[in-house]
């Protein structure tokens, strides 16, 4: 009986040794290198806010994965590039899309 015991014992210890030799430890999360749009987002509006001859127009910036669409009406080419410039210059841009219009006279 006690041999039965030692064998059922070191039976019970393989299968567990096995079970957890098996898991994979908690995964740890990849370092945070991916763009957050929200700030990517924040860093276009605070550069077009900064110009003078922006500051006052309604240029909406939509944001997906550092790409950046800029939306809206400008009164001159001149603040279109602009625009553009200062949000190709912004942090964590990878591209902008220009979907800016001039307003017509």
């Amino acid at each position: 009986m006690k041999l039965y015991c030692s064998y059922k014992f070191a039976g019970l210890l393989l299968i567990t040794s096995v079970l957890v030799a098996g898991c994979d430890p908690a995964p740890t999360p990849p370092p945070k290198t991916e763009v957050v749009d929200l700030d990517v987002t924040t860093q276009v509006k605070m550069a077009l806010m900064n110009d003078p001859a922006l500051k006052n127009l309604n240029i909406d910036i939509l944001t997906t994965n550092g790409d950046v669409r800029l939306v809206g009406v400008v009164e001159t080419q001149s603040q279109m590039d602009t625009a553009v410039t200062l949000a190709k210059g912004a942090s964590g841009v990878h591209t902008v899309h220009n979907e800016l219009t001039i307003k017509p006279e």
